[in-house]
């Protein structure tokens, strides 16, 4: 482009005066010819590189990209990519080789390669692909090598693809997998090759998929080693309407061998076969040969499976196992047929085995003509054997099922005896006793129950039903349902039809488009294997007897899928210039098309129906014979039971059941008949005995029978229990017949006497009940009874006693029913319990209305224990009424039950309900009282007539004497002295807490009624609805005389003007019936319905009153029907009984009944009437000794406004809690405006309030409110508050006469806003100090005038005289606190810190004193008991002799082996017992861990320690994860500032980024973090009840080990003991074992020195190097970068100090901690395999001569050990002296500094706030000063058309806004000026920041070297800026 330049433009200056802008010339210029071609360079070279460098690793890399063409007509494109790495470190050194290349030879075709090779120590990598674009296909070719290697060990991975498109997709891909393993140290090698080739195709009606594998193996191990082979082929085709899929898997192992085949073929929609074949072989487990074949056919719905499975087990197991199955289902038929077999032989430890067989079949077989199950089980385990046989079927002449079941079992291992030594329960005490030669065949008991070891049992059942030829006819009008049936399917096959030829389109459709795309891609279609007919058999429904003809049809068939043709979009590719052409692709699509359209689907039509003979009646088939055959026999026992059901003349059925047994109690002989006779009625009768039993017997006789006249039913049953123990009687009658009137008694008695000498204890006593039914057709009664008793003795000698009487009664009749229930009980003991009970219900219910009265009454006693006896009364009573018009409910509950605890214990409760028309209240009322405690409650809710009313209330009373033994330790008073409760009562009276809530709604006798026009005649009255004007229809209705239907009312014809509605004073009702079909009449009398108008004084509305009088209700006599009928069906009910047997129906007859209905009167308002709003008030009330209160609220309606008041009053002991609170507020409207008064005043002890508030408001304008609220407070100051609006004007202040007042003013005049914000100082309260003052004037047309002055010195005067009342405010606020402190607790605030103070100080040194005298006697015991070890000693050696010398005479009589036994016994107890112990202790330990809680200071629950550990390392945790969180977040702001800064060192090309140099930095924080966080979690896990477990089974073990040693000895003497010994350790010391152990202690000494030496030397490294880069940076920082540049403050330096000191001090502390403590553990490792080796073999032998005092070298040690016994103890005194006075110390310092904390808190209070009102000043004035120096800037650097509009002034701003206002001026600001602008206010902050106060000398000078320097135009904002530094350094 060539260059122009525009001319120097000249802009006149305005005349602001009077605005004339005069005219302004541009000069002509002309712009330069612009060429219309454009020449672009082609693309040459791009070259970059990349190279890191450090001490230890060094990464160089080169990219490139290059245009390699040397022929136009062959364009060539090259990249590149290399990267290369060195180190110290083998594993970091790689290197990276990428290029790929871009070509078009001759631009016939286009190419892509690419190549990649990585090469590492470890790991190789080789890629190529080629792809190449022609002209009709695209061909791509790729390989991949990987090799993992190391000096053993090799891993190597090939894979070759091969892609084509030419029309289709074709695709191969071979993989190649290899290893090579070996691992010395595990000795384990293995070695393998595996190759899987793949190929895949897919075109136009074809998908083929193939895979093969092949694989070779080979591994070792010290114990197991491996190799085989494996080849698989897997193939999957879809073509046409077929899919096949088949697999084979070979593998060929030293230990396994597989061969599987798989074959499934599917025609969709058609037929699909699956055929599975699996043989494999393992020589430790055996062979196993699956054979599974299936078939599945829809034509034919045929679907079959069959499978095999042989297995033969070797091994452990070994036999063989055979398992079939078949399955076959088609058409009404399905067969399911399953055989297991198997016989095994097991071998289990201890060389025993066992021999298994087991047969187990299942067969299932459901067709029309058979059904049949089967199920067969045998199985053998040795001599145990158990077989069952179950089968069911079904034919034509019978039902039957068989079960057969035996075993064998051989018990001869019961009689081997047992011995069961002593054993211990662990963790308790307690020894079970040891058992020796204990048979559990004879001493349980199992010989005299099973009487011998061989026991077998056989059970056989079999159940028969015989069918009956014989049918019974049963009439059905089955011709109508033939023909409605007919008719349906007509109408289906029509639909049929029509459905059919739809199908036949869309399927010939679907043909035709197929057919097209088949032919036209050339693609054949083979059908040949699909099955194309559909058939169903024909069949017969049964019952109706319908035959159902074949149906049989030709099938479409389907395929998968449909050729479809892709093509890809043509391109040409950048640079190179080549067209990529367009590809077609041939592939097929899932749409599953039509391959064929059967010929005759035209023709198709639905099976037929044939009905073979008509008939109006079903046959069913008459009851056969049931037979049934039971038996049971085993050793113990033989049942047999037969049992059966015959239908001959009558039917008849049997029962006969016998047992015989080697029990007596399992004897005994059932039997039983039962008999149907139908001949002159209908008789049943049934008879079972029970005999030959010895405890049991009884009989059962039962006859019922039906006639034509009578009904008789009679029951009797007798049984008998007799034992020893219990002897019992039943009986129970029951008869009943229809004679003379249907009657029903039932009676049941039940005796018994229990009797157990053994025990003590008997019971008699008995059990009756009667029941008496009695009815006729005009009524039914009810009478039972149940009477009960019962006398005996308790095994401990008390008799008991106990009765029951309960009688229940029931009547009901046409006009009502009546019940009543009756229930005594008593229940007595001696000395235990007294119990009795009396409850009665009564009920009655009529058509006048529904009476319950309920009443229960109760006395118990009850002694449980000497100390604890109780007796109790409770007395309930309700009752319920219900009348028209009226609800009323009472409830009455009344319970004591004192007892030894307790003297007094009640509970009343009563509950009212009365409703009614007038009034309605609800009532709930109660009382509960315990000891000297009560609570009661009262709710009441009522309506009347003249308010509505909620009340509640509660009370809860009782004694609180126990508030003077609590006592305050500062104050040293009791808690009833500091709340003063002797004011208002006594300790020895009663208190209270009493509290109620109220709402009353008072009604308003006014409202609002619109009546209805009535005029009232002689003979009644009449209204009209003068409104109503209609027009069609007529307002005059005429009904005709009509009859209501099912009745005789015939009603007469009707005229009704609907404009004068006259109703008579009297209406009559003509008497009528009502018929209804099959049911009786009821006939309707004449009744005389009283209509009438009232209207009296005493109600303000008249209503209209209507009385129906008292009138019957007849029913007529009915008698029951015999038949049904339903339309044109009809059933005689007495035919059936005579086809069932030879009677007829009784006939019942219902007399006639009348119904009473009572009188109703209704009351009807004539009119709408709506009350006025009455008053609402509410009340909340609480009232007690310490506290009462009172609030109430009100709204009532005044007719002309509505008045509000709250009123509260409040007293106390506590008397800054008294107050009085009253307001009132009152809301009219008058004059169309709403006025609201409010009045408010508020009374303290220590202040006052009142409140005031006028509002008036029009419309939604607020046209005048005033408020105003003072406070007047002696304590602390006073305030006043005053606010006034109205439509023109707002004002608002705050006022106190100790601090000023802050008001604000905002006032609107015709043409100005004005609005200002003021205060007024104490010392002139006229003279207003604007803060800020605003002004805006719309007088001139053309101009908005906006002015603002404010003055910048007032807010700062404002604060600080804020600031000089702190000290007063706080110093009011704590007089106030401490005065009630004073008053109640007895002394001042900081008197009672001081105490406080002492009494802590106190406490901690009554602990110190004990703590060192406990310590004093500790030591004088522990001294005591040293320095008597010698004499102790000395006795003991003594004793010791004399008992030698002793034994020496009497060795002759004692047995030295029993001795040693003896002694080694008390050896074994005396371990025993400590082994308890230590148990005990560690149980104790981890107990104590888990269940003892503590109190910490800090937390308000208790914890266990395991809980303690946890909160404080989790607390832990947190802080040093907190901690290093926010060090993150300061390194985080530090990246943040430099992350994305770059500088570039002079004189080089290297560049330093920010982000590389900090990453080493935050890479070691957030190492250090993640291992403080593992150190925590490890930490956290501890469980130190689990490692006391390991120690107690540690322990444990120990124990063990010694007690086995102990009694190893007891056949050794002690010589032999002791050579023993000592020949063990020389062995054990001269062992290898212990020169390795003695080499291993030397070696860990030698590393662990060497692991000193190293980790000293890397962390003085680290050291050293984080401190060189922490100090690189640092200089880096202050050479680049300006802090004031990226808006650091000084707080940067202050955190990037602490950062590089904590770094130093981690890493010392770090250093230190290592040097220390490894060196401590190698010293600790050597001096510890140094005193093991000398305590063996040193002091062995002193201590043995310890032991036997040889040469008196026993005293001599053991004065030796008393002497550094005492030594020990006087440290250890000193020692815990002096750390407990050290911690006293520190508890002493602790108190004083919280006590000095507490006595300055207000000091500290009134300095903060202070620092914080400074704070504000500060920010303010900084504030300002920003804001004044933006705005000059702004003024001076605006556009010239700007100026005239803003004037800015010290303390004023002036902006004129001109009409219209031109927006767009504002942003026509130069470019440059806004940079400048930016870059002065930046410069002005830095300014600020540097603490310059604006004004000053400085301040100017400082602003005019900025200007200068900005003028220049030549400096950057980061130049200037160090220039500002220099000039103010200078």
């Amino acid at each position: 482009m060539p260059q122009f330049q525009i001319p120097e433009l000249l802009v006149p200056k305005l005349n602001l005066n009077e605005f004339q802008i005069p005219n302004m010339k541009i000069p002509e210029f002309q712009l330069p010819r612009i060429p219309h071609t454009v020449t672009v360079p082609t693309f040459g070279k791009l070259s970059g590189a990349f190279r890191v460098t450090s001490p230890f690793f060094t990464l160089s890399a080169q990219a490139e990209v290059h245009n390699t063409t040397t022929s136009a007509n062959s364009p060539e494109f090259v990249t590149s990519l290399s990267a290369q790495t060195t180190s110290k470190l083998d594993f970091l050194v790689f290197s990276v080789i990428a290029d790929s290349r871009l070509l078009a030879p001759e631009m016939k075709q286009l190419n892509l390669k690419n190549s990649m090779k990585v090469n590492h120590r470890f790991l190789k990598v080789d890629h190529t692909n080629e792809l190449i674009f022609l002209g009709t296909s695209v061909e791509g070719e790729a390989e991949t090598r990987a090799n993992l290697y190391t000096t053993k060990n090799s891993i190597e991975l090939q894979n070759n693809l091969m892609v084509k498109l030419q029309r289709k997709i074709w695709m191969q891909s071979g993989t190649a997998y290899s290893h090579r393993l070996n691992i010395p140290q595990a000795d384990f090698s293995s070695q393998a090759d595996l190759v899987n080739n793949i190929t895949t195709e897919v075109e136009a009606g074809h998908i083929s998929f193939t895979s093969t594998g092949k694989g070779n193996w080979k591994w070792t191990s010290p114990n197991f080693s491996d190799e085989g082979t494996h080849d698989s082929h897997a193939t999957f085709r879809v073509e046409g309407p077929i899919i096949t899929f088949s697999a084979n898997n070979r593998i060929n192992d030293k230990y396994l061998k597989v061969n599987q085949a798989m074959r499934y073929e599917c025609g969709f929609l058609n037929y699909a076969t699956l055929q599975i074949q699996s043989e494999i072989e393992s020589q430790r487990v055996g062979r196993s040969i699956l054979n599974v074949k299936g078939t599945g056919q829809l034509g034919g719905m045929k679907v079959e499976l069959t499978g095999s499975h042989n297995a033969r087990l070797n091994g452990r197991i070994a036999g063989t196992v055979n398992n079939e199955i078949s399955f076959l289902a088609q058409p009404f038929e399905i067969r399911l047929l399953t055989n297991n077999e198997g016989n095994v032989k097991i071998s289990f430890p201890m060389k025993l085995t066992g021999k298994i067989d087991f047969l187990n079949n299942y067969g299932f077989a459901l067709s029309s003509s058979v059904q049949q199950v089967s199920w067969q089980a045998t199985g053998r385990f040795n001599q145990y054997r158990y077989s069952h046989n179950m089968s069911a079927g079904n034919n034509d002449d019978r039902i039957e099922a068989h079960v057969e079941m035996n075993g064998d079992a051989n018990l001869d291992f019961l009689n081997i005896p047992l011995t069961i030594p002593q054993l211990q329960v662990p963790y308790t005490g307690i020894k079970t006793p040891q058992l020796r030669d204990y048979s559990l065949w004879e001493q349980i008991g199992l010989k005299d129950l099973l009487k011998t070891t061989r026991q077998s049992f056989d059970l056989n059942l079999n159940a028969r039903y015989e069918k009956n030829k014989d049918m019974h006819v049963i009439p059905l009008p089955l011709a109508t349902v033939h023909e409605a049936l007919n008719k349906y399917i007509t109408f289906f096959n029509k639909y049929f039809e029509r459905g059919r030829n739809t199908a036949l389109d869309f399927l010939t459709k679907s043909y035709n488009e197929a057919k097209t795309k088949f032919d036209k891609y050339k693609i054949q279609t083979s059908l040949n294997k699909l099955p194309r007919t559909f058939r169903i058999p024909g069949y017969t429904i049964p019952i109706v007897n319908i035959e159902v003809s074949p149906f049989t049809a030709e099938m479409p068939a389907f395929g998968y899928m449909l050729p479809k043709e892709i093509s890809t979009t043509g391109f040409t590719v950048p640079f190179i210039g080549f067209s990529v052409p367009s590809y077609t692709l041939v592939l097929p699509s899932l749409e599953l098309p039509v391959l064929h359209v059967p010929q005759d689907l035209r023709t198709l039509k639905l099976p037929r129906f044939r009905i073979n003979s008509p008939s109006n009646h079903i046959l069913i088939p008459a009851m056969g014979n049931i037979t049934y055959d039971f038996s049971f026999k085993s050793s113990v026992i033989t049942l047999t039971a037969n049992a059966g059901l015959f239908n001959q003349s009558d039917i008849a059925g049997q029962l006969s059941v016998s047992s015989s047994s080697v029990i007596d109690a399992l004897q005994f002989k059932l039997d039983g008949s039962t008999s149907l006779t139908r001949k002159r009625g209908l008789k049943l009768a049934t008879a079972l005995s029970l005999s030959n039993n010895k405890f049991l017997g009884g009989n059962h006789d039962s006859t019922i029978s039906f006639t034509k006249r009578n009904m008789e039913a009679s029951v009797a049953t007798n049984a008998e229990i007799n034992t020893t123990v219990l002897k019992m009687n039943f009986s129970q009658e029951l008869s009943g017949n229809t004679k003379s009137k249907p009657t029903l008694s039932s009676g049941l008695k039940l005796m018994y006497d229990f009797n157990a000498p053994k025990y003590g204890t008997s019971a008699k006593g008995g059990i009756a009940h009667k029941l008496a039914l009695e009815s006729l057709t005009s009524y039914i009664s009810v009478e039972t009874s149940t009477n009960g008793n019962i006398d005996g003795v308790f095994y401990t000698g008390n008799a008991f006693s106990g009765s029951l009487d309960h009688e229940a009664n029931t009547y009901l009749n046409a006009n009502g029913a009546r019940s009543s229930l009756k229930l005594e009980a008593h229940s007595k003991a001696d000395g235990l319990w007294n119990s009795e009970m009396k409850e009665i219900l009564a009920v009655e219910a009529s058509t006048r209305r529904v009476y319950a009265v309920w009443e229960h009454n109760g006395k118990n006693y009850a002694r449980y224990t000497p100390l604890f006896t109780t007796t109790g009364a409770q007395r309930c009573k309700a009752t319920l009424e219900l009348a028209p018009w009226g609800i009323s409910a009472d409830l009455q509950i009344q319970a004591t039950q004192p007892n030894s605890f307790l003297d007094t214990a009640s509970v009343n409760q009563i509950v009212v309900a009365k409703i009614s028309t007038a009034n309605q209240k609800v009532r709930w009322k109660g009382e509960g009282q315990i000891q000297s405690l009560s609570l009661s409650h009262d709710m009441q809710l009522s309506n009347e007539k003249s308010k509505s009313k909620f009340d509640i209330s509660g009370s809860l009373e009782g004694y609180m004497d126990f508030l003077k033994n609590i006592k305050c330790p500062i104050s040293e008073k009791s808690l009833w002295d500091i709340l003063k409760l002797d004011v208002t009562t006594s300790a020895d009276r009663k208190q209270y807490l009493n509290g109620s809530a109220s709402l009353v709604y008072t009604k308003s006798e006014d409202g609002y009624f619109f009546p209805i026009p009535v005029n009232k005649l002689t003979d009644g009255f009449s209204f009209s609805i003068p409104e109503l004007h209609l027009k069609a229809p007529s307002p005059v209705l005429s009904t005709p005389e009509f009859r209501v239907p099912f009745t005789t009312l015939q009603v007469p014809a009707y005229t009704i003007d609907l404009r004068n509605i006259k109703i008579p004073q009297t209406l009559n009702t003509m008497p009528f019936d009502v018929n209804l079909p099959t049911l009786p009449k009821l006939r309707f009398p004449k009744v005389d319905v009283g209509a009438d108008y009232i209207t009296l004084e005493e109600y303000k509305i008249p209503y209209f009153e209507v009385t129906i009088p008292e009138y019957q209700i007849t029913v007529s006599q009915f008698t029951l029907p015999k038949s049904i009928s339903l339309g044109s069906f009809h059933v005689d009910l007495d035919e059936v009984a005579n086809k069932i047997a030879d009677f007829d129906l009784p006939t019942i007859t219902i007399p006639e009944q009348k119904i009473e209905i009572p009188p109703l009167k209704i009351s009807l308002p004539a009119g709408i009437y709506i009350p006025s709003f009455g008053a609402l008030t509410g009340s909340f009330k609480v009232a007690s000794p310490l506290y009462n209160v009172t609030w109430t609220t009100d709204l009532t309606n005044k007719k002309d406004s509505f008045e509000q008041s709250i009123d509260s009053t409040c007293s106390s002991t506590l008397q800054f809690l008294e107050y009085d609170l009253n307001v009132v507020s009152n809301y009219k409207y008058e004059e169309g405006m709403f006025v609201m008064k409010t009045t408010g005043s508020f009374s303290h002890r220590d202040m006052s309030a009142n409140y005031k508030e006028d509002l008036t408001v029009s419309g939604i304008r607020v046209m005048d409110n005033t408020a105003s609220l003072d406070i007047i407070s002696p304590t602390f100051t006073d305030v006043h508050v005053r606010y006034e609006g109205t439509d023109r004007s707002l004002s608002g202040s705050v006022s106190s006469p100790s601090a000023g007042t802050l008001g604000y003013v905002v006032e609107m005049d015709t043409d100005i806003l004005t609005a200002k914000v003021y205060y007024r100082t104490r010392s002139a309260p006229q003279k207003d100090i604007d803060i800020l003052k605003s002004e805006i004037s719309f007088k001139k047309p053309d101009l908005i005038q906006m002015k603002f002055n404010w003055k910048e010195d007032a807010a700062k005067d404002l604060l600080l005289g804020l600031k000089e009342k702190v000290p007063k405010m706080t110093n009011a606020v704590y007089r106030y606190v401490n005065r009630y402190h004073k008053e109640h607790m007895g002394l001042e605030i900081s008197a009672a810190t001081l105490r406080m103070k002492n009494i802590m100080q106190n406490n901690a040194d009554k602990a110190y004193t004990f703590a060192v005298k406990q310590i004093d006697q500790i030591d004088a015991q522990l001294r005591t008991a040293a320095s008597e070890t010698s004499g102790k000693y000395q006795e003991m050696k003594v004793k010791a002799k004399q008992l030698y010398q002793h034994a020496a005479d009497q060795a002759e009589q004692f047995d030295y082996q029993r001795m040693k036994a003896k002694l080694l016994d008390a050896t074994i107890d005396l371990i025993e017992e400590y082994h308890k112990r230590i148990k005990h202790l560690i149980d104790s330990a981890i107990e104590f861990l888990k269940t003892t809680k503590f109190q910490v200071p800090g937390l308000s629950d208790k914890y266990t320690g395991e809980e303690i550990y946890q909160m404080t390392t989790e607390k832990v945790a947190k802080n040093a994860d907190l901690c290093l969180s926010k060090l993150q977040e300061y390194f985080d702001a530090l990246i943040a500032a430099i992350n994305e800064l770059e500088v570039r060192v002079p004189a080089s090309e290297t560049i330093l980024r920010g982000r590389n140099v900090l990453d080493q930095i935050k890479e070691m924080l957030k190492h250090l973090q993640e291992k403080i966080r593992q150190t925590f979690a490890t930490l956290q896990e501890a469980d130190f009840a689990g490692r006391l477990k390991q120690l107690k089974l540690v322990v444990q073990e120990v124990f063990q080990k010694v007690e086995e040693m102990v009694r190893s000895w007891q056949s050794k003497n002690f010589e032999d003991i002791k050579i023993q010994t000592q020949q063990l350790y020389k062995d054990a010391m001269a062992s290898d074992y212990a020169q390795k152990l003695r080499s291993l202690a030397e070696d860990v000494k030698k590393y662990i020195s060497q692991c000193k030496r190293l980790s000293q030397k890397m962390f003085q490294d680290l050291s050293e190097k984080l401190r060189q880069l922490l100090l690189y940076v640092k200089a880096l920082r202050e050479e680049y970068f300006d802090p004031t540049t990226l808006g650091w403050s000084v707080k940067y330096y202050e955190v990037e100090d602490k950062v590089l000191g904590w770094l130093k001090n981690l890493i010392d502390t770090v250093v230190d901690w290592h040097n220390k403590y490894v060196g401590d553990l190698a010293d600790s490792v050597t001096r510890l395999t140094d005193q093991v080796r000398e305590l063996v073999e040193n002091y062995s032998q002193e201590y043995y001569d310890l032991i036997t005092d040889a040469e008196g070298k026993g005293k001599q040690k053991v004065m030796e050990l008393s002497s550094a016994a005492q030594e020990k103890i006087q440290y250890w005194s000193a020692a815990a002296k002096r750390k407990i006075d050290e911690h006293n110390k520190q508890v002493k310092e602790k108190l004083q500094e919280i006590y000095e904390q507490l006595s300055h808190s207000q000091e500290k209070l009134i300095s903060e706030a202070k620092r914080l009102i400074d704070l504000t000043i500060e920010n303010y004035s900084a504030f300002l000063q920003y804001i004044s120096e933006i705005l000059r800037r702004f003024e001076q650097i605006t556009a010239e058309s700007i100026k005239p509009y803003i004037a800015v002034r010290q303390g004023e701003l002036r902006i004129d806004v001109p009409k219209p206002f031109d927006w767009q001026s504002i942003y026509q600001m130069p470019q440059k000026s806004r940079e400048a602008l930016r870059e002065k206010v930046e410069l002005t902050r830095t300014l600020i920041q540097q603490g310059i106060e604006e004004g000053s000398r400085k301040w100017e000078e400082m602003q005019r070297f900025i200007d200068e320097q900005l003028a220049t135009e030549q400096l950057s904002l980061q130049q200037i800026m160090e220039n500002i530094q220099q000039r103010m350094k200078t």
